[in-house]
C-alpha cells in the first residue's frame, strides 16, 4: 500500500469517526440566566428544578465559597441524596457531569443543595446565589430563599438527533459518491502510468 492509499484510508476513518460521534453532540441549555453574588447561611435550604417537559439531564452546577471542604449532593425524584464531586468551573458554579445523560420525564424533580463546615461558627453552612431568572427551556424553580439558588442544571432536548446536521442519508451518500470518485481517481493514475 502506498502513501496516497494510507492518506485515503486515514480520512475516510476519521470522517467515519466524526459521522459516529455525531448523534452524541447535542446543545445543551442552563435553567437559570447568570449566576451573581453568593452567599451562605446556616439555615437549611435547597433548590428545586422541576422538569415540565421530557428532557436529558447533562450536568449539575453546585454554588461554591471555595471552601476545602464543601459537599455537593442532590437527588432524583425520591431516591437518596448523592453526594459528588464536582470539578468543572463556570463562575460561581463547579458542575457535576454524569458520564450517562439520563432522560427525566415532565414531572421529575432535581433537588440540590452546596454546603460546608464552617469550624468558626461549628455549623454547617448552605451555599447561595443569586440569579437573573429562569430559562425557557422547559424546567421551572422554586426555593424558599426567594431570589437565590444553590447550584444551576444543564439539559438538553430528549430527541438531541433533532438538532443535528447533517441527515445521515445525506453523509451516506457523501461516503459512497466519495469512494467511487477516489476509485476512478486511483484507476486513472494507474493507467497513466
Amino acid at each position: 500500500m502506498n502513501v496516497r492509499s494510507l492518506k485515503l484510508a486515514g480520512a475516510a476513518a476519521g470522517l467515519l469517526l466524526l459521522v459516529g460521534m455525531a448523534p452524541n453532540v447535542y446543545a445543551q441549555s442552563d435553567v437559570l440566566n447568570d449566576i451573581g453574588k453568593g452567599t451562605d447561611t446556616s439555615t437549611f435550604e435547597a433548590s428545586t428544578f422541576t422538569f415540565q417537559q421530557s428532557l436529558i439531564l447533562n450536568q449539575i452546577g453546585f454554588m461554591t465559597a471555595y471552601q476545602p471542604n464543601e459537599v455537593y449532593r442532590y437527588k432524583i425524584g425520591d431516591a437518596a441524596w448523592t453526594t459528588v464531586t464536582a470539578d468543572q468551573q463556570d463562575g460561581r458554579l463547579l458542575y457535576y457531569t454524569f458520564a450517562n445523560p439520563t432522560t427525566y420525564t415532565a414531572g421529575t424533580t432535581v433537588v440540590l443543595e452546596s454546603s460546608y463546615y464552617d469550624s468558626n461558627s461549628s455549623s454547617t453552612k448552605y451555599l447561595y446565589a443569586s440569579y437573573s431568572g429562569v430559562n425557557n427551556v422547559g424546567v421551572s424553580f422554586s426555593t424558599t430563599a426567594s431570589g437565590y439558588t444553590a447550584g444551576n442544571l444543564r439539559v438538553s432536548p430528549s430527541n438531541p438527533g433533532s438538532n443535528v446536521a447533517p441527515e445521515p442519508g445525506s453523509i451516506a451518500l457523501l461516503l459512497t459518491g466519495g469512494g467511487a470518485l477516489a476509485g476512478i481517481a486511483l484507476r486513472r493514475r494507474r493507467n497513466a502510468g
